[in-house]
């Protein structure tokens, strides 16, 4: 962008422009004006600002570098993040341990429910065990079938 060439861009549903006005000496920063209401931006290179445009947004706006009298800026739209909303949940405590956002059924308080992570565990162990037993299960048949044929071996 050279000094006085103009950029044009929407924000917050209004049509808006950005013009470079000056460039400084020590060609390490520029002046800038965003207008529908005027508004003067100096901007240093590797200084990023952030311009409020309205309730949910924002200009970013970064001068990058500046050669032959030409500046190359980074205008970026920015969306602002809302506030996270609050939830509220019901928590019933049991036993020292507190249990959070569970529906409790009719006769059935005091039962905890555990995580879903320790029921995968929980479950691993399991097929690990069965696992074990197959394995053992047919080493044990190899070796009562080994003995068989060593016993009747006319070597």
């Amino acid at each position: 962008m050279a000094k006085n060439d103009k950029l044009e861009f929407e924000l917050g549903g209004n049509s808006h422009s950005l013009t470079m006005k000056k460039i400084y000496s020590g060609r390490t920063k520029i002046d800038i004006v965003i207008e529908s209401e005027p508004i003067y931006v100096t901007l240093e290179v590797g200084t990023p600002q952030t311009i409020d445009a309205g309730e949910n947004e924002q200009l970013y706006l970064e001068l990058v570098s500046i050669k032959n009298f030409k500046a190359d800026i980074i205008v970026k739209k920015v969306m602002k993040k809302k506030p996270l909303q609050t939830i509220t949940t019901l928590s019933t405590v049991v036993e020292d341990q507190v249990i959070i956002g569970e529906k409790q059924e009719e006769g059935k308080a005091g039962q905890i429910t555990p995580p879903p992570a320790e029921e995968k565990i929980k479950q691993d162990i399991k097929w690990l065990i069965m696992a074990l037993i197959v394995v053992a299960g047919l080493i044990a048949s190899f070796v009562i079938i080994k003995k068989g044929k060593d016993k009747y071996s006319f070597s």
